[in-house]
């Protein structure tokens, strides 16, 4: 593995990190005592080697603007204390945004080369496989968790989708950087397992996003030569097949129905919980209930202590205006640096964050894992593919970043 740098200490904080991305995929069947993830431990592990490795080398590399702006978003998760309708919840939520913050700072401070990206992306890939496997064994031993749904052991199976979901877009651009046709089929292989798992979720939202994150296959057709057409179409043809043979007629009915749910349905009673939160948006238009607040915040009229199961309407009722316009900005920032990449990497991973925030409409995911991960990946891979940009190599001495901070 090509490690940048050469010095063991980063070599050993990669090493780790790499660890921590294979985890994300199936950390909910993986848990210890006090509900501790195998994801969190290894990211509490990785932070330890990469500032290990930091004081070793006794610099950090540059933040970028994008940096400043999620370190906003956590001041004002923090500022949320004041006003929060639950102290106890707005703690919780900020504890999960620093480890989240942090995860994205430390996959900056050690993936410089294109090479150590697709590394992180080579690990979520290989965790996909463990949450695939996971599901696959269940159907076969016909461990139904309800409604004839299937999933990994310890996950809800939407989350589950969207997690391996966001997998499909880093398989297909892996598959495009190896020469060896050998090894882009077994990422097209990958591809049709993580469509066969969610077909065995039943997850609407998760099913509409592997529909967004297979648009990646046309932008970049034109420039596979003729095996790997061949061989792309051949399995398209087995998905079919399969998908008719081996799918169970329960995961059908119920991912047909996302028209009828859409048109007239309540989407599993959500409607009324957006409802509740649209009523709490309008009482705290301007600076939210507090972060994490919105079971609390809807308790009156959602007893049950049900979440948003919806992304973007829990970003609205819990930071109100000013919170969802820093996520904008964020948004807009993300969208610009994307836009720097060339056009294989610009579609990959505009591609990946769409079929995100598709999955994110019917999903309450501000504090998980992957939607950050994405973006810390994403940002880096942007950098690492810009050898022009100062970010990309220089590092600067913390001695003189703290006396820059003195005197500036």
């Amino acid at each position: 593995m090509q490690v940048d740098g050469g010095d063991e200490m980063k070599r050993l904080g990669f090493l780790l990190l790499c660890l921590m991305v294979f985890s994300v995929p199936f950390e909910c069947s993986l848990i210890w005592e006090q509900g501790a993830t195998a994801s969190r431990i290894f990211g509490y592990v990785a932070v330890v080697g990469g500032l290990v490795a930091i004081g070793w080398r006794g610099s950090i590399r540059p933040p970028t603007s994008l940096h400043f702006l999620l370190l906003a978003i956590v001041f004002y998760s923090a500022l949320s204390l004041l006003w929060s309708v639950d102290e106890a919840a707005t703690l919780q939520s900020l504890e999960a945004r620093l480890r989240l913050f942090g995860m994205v700072l430390l996959i900056w401070e050690l993936a410089l080369e294109t090479s150590s990206v697709e590394w992180l992306m080579r690990s979520y890939v290989a965790g996909g496989c463990v949450g695939i496997a996971g599901t696959i064994q269940n159907f076969i031993s016909g461990q139904v968790a309800y409604e004839g749904r299937y999933m990994s052991d310890g996950f809800d199976p939407n989350d589950l989708a969207l997690t391996l979901v966001v997998s499909i877009p880093l398989a297909w651009y892996l598959s495009t950087r190896t020469r060896s046709i050998w090894r882009a089929a077994l990422y097209y292989v990958y591809i049709v397992a993580v469509l066969f798992a969610v077909a065995l979720t039943a997850s609407r939202g998760g099913a509409l996003a592997a529909g967004i994150s297979l648009a990646v296959i046309p932008f970049s057709w034109k420039r596979q030569n003729r095996s790997r057409k061949f061989l792309i179409t051949a399995l398209l043809i087995f998905v079919v097949t399969a998908g008719i043979g081996y799918v169970p007629e329960s995961s059908w009915e119920r991912l047909g129905s996302i028209g009828e749910e859409i048109q007239g349905g309540t989407m599993n009673s959500r409607t009324a919980i957006w409802m509740a939160g649209e009523k709490e948006f309008r009482e705290h238009p301007f600076f939210g209930v507090g972060g994490g607040a919105f079971s609390s915040a809807v308790a009156a009229e959602i007893p049950d202590g049900s979440v948003a199961h919806n992304s973007f309407l829990s970003l609205m009722v819990e930071y109100g205006v000013t919170g969802t316009l820093l996520a904008l900005i964020v948004l807009v920032e993300l969208v610009r640096l994307i836009y720097r990449m060339q056009r294989t990497e610009k579609v990959v991973w505009a591609v990946c964050f769409t079929a995100l925030a598709a999955g994110m409409f019917g999903l309450s995911w501000l504090e998980c894992k992957p939607p950050w991960l994405a973006l810390g990946i994403a940002l880096a891979h942007v950098f690492a593919t810009s050898p022009r940009s100062i970010s990309n190599r220089v590092y600067v001495p913390i001695t003189a970043q703290m006396y820059l901070a003195e005197n500036i």
